[in-house]
Parts: structure tokens; sequence; C-alpha cells
């Protein structure tokens, strides 16, 4: 779910956006259901501190796919503490 790679897919060639080598990003809705959640579920917990925060910008929340996958593989630690771990590994 989070790249084309993941599943098996090959970029298409013959697609401009294929090849750019821009981080994958990932809306509410995929968030929401790699952590097996509701949108509105996930709307509360990033209220409550709980999920990581999206990244800063105008439109649409979007979390960088590697970072979910860190923070999931680190245990999803609160948002908070999340912000510190990452801040010590500069």
């Amino acid at each position: 779910m989070l790249t084309d790679a993941r599943r098996g897919a090959t970029p298409s060639r013959s697609h401009p956006s294929s090849e750019t080598t821009s981080p994958r990003l990932l809306t509410r809705q995929e968030l929401a259901r790699l952590l097996l959640v509701s949108p509105r579920t996930l709307d509360r917990r990033r209220g409550a501190g709980e999920v990581l925060e999206p990244l800063a910008g105008p439109g649409q929340p979007r979390w960088l796919a590697d970072e979910v996958r860190a923070w999931i593989e680190a245990g999803r630690p609160a948002a908070d503490a999340w912000r510190r771990q990452r801040a010590r590994r500069g």
C-alpha cells in the first residue's frame, strides 16, 4: 500500500510523475487505512497527540510514508515523544 514496488508493480515509464524522486506522501484516508482505523478516529487520535503530525502546509494533511513506516516500527510512540526521538537523531 505504501509503494508500488511493495505491491510488486513496476512504475510506468510513460507516466511523467513515475520518474520523479519526490517522497511518497500519504493522505488522511491512506494513513487511517494503514492504522486500521477510520479517518475520524485518526483525527481524534491526532487531537490527543497519539499520532504523528502531518507535514505543515496548505491543503489537506499529508504524511511522509517513510516517516510513518519508521514511526510504526518504533512502536507508534506519542507525537511529542516521536519529535524528541527524531530531534536526538538529528
